[in-house]
């Protein structure tokens, strides 16, 4: 027997799915939805958060505390005539918006929701390019004098780590749903 409201395999006779909680009439043709052992699986459950942590969810929280620590490196060193200004997210309010997406995706990732990580993921290194772009143009022809530190590379570290993380705990939600079918 299925659970007619998140489709977890319960045993038959049983009145609450232990996995979504739900109470479940006694009798009906809405309770004893028998699945096809031979369909497809659906985007909605690969989607859904999973019960137990996993190896992709310590990814994604060592990827977003790796990209908190970079913002107490030094983003970007410009030199200029013998006068050199070293610069650091930490403080700033770009430095806000990527500790709080790195945040966000940490609390976020304890639901086990994949899908948010892998999208965390995508804002921060979108956010990270046009960073980087915006500084480039407001220099112009003196670009070249700016060298960027190890605090974007280490934050593009946590942004990879974020992204294998969400990519691989959607793989893992696939395959996991499809063996318990």
């Amino acid at each position: 027997m299925y659970c007619k409201y998140c489709g977890e395999k319960i045993q038959d006779g049983i009145s609450v799915c232990p996995s979504c909680g739900r109470t479940l009439t006694e009798a009906g043709p809405d309770t004893d939805t028998e699945k096809d052992p031979h369909s497809s699986v659906h985007i909605w459950d690969v989607l859904k958060p999973q019960k137990n942590f996993s190896v992709c969810s310590f990814v994604c929280w060592g990827g977003a505390l790796v990209g908190l620590i970079a913002l107490l490196f030094p983003f970007v060193t410009l030199n200029m005539r013998g006068f050199s200004s070293t610069y650091y997210l930490f403080g700033t309010a770009d430095g806000i918006y990527f500790a709080v997406i790195f945040l966000v995706i940490a609390v976020v990732n304890f639901s086990r929701f994949y899908l948010a990580d892998l999208l965390g993921a995508l804002v921060s290194g979108i956010w990270l390019v046009i960073e980087s772009y915006s500084l480039n143009e407001s220099l112009g022809a003196n670009a070249g004098l700016i060298r960027f530190g190890a605090g974007r590379t280490v934050m593009i570290i946590g942004i990879l780590l974020l992204f294998a993380g969400g990519v691989a705990g959607l793989i893992l939600t696939a395959l996991t749903r499809t063996e318990n079918e």
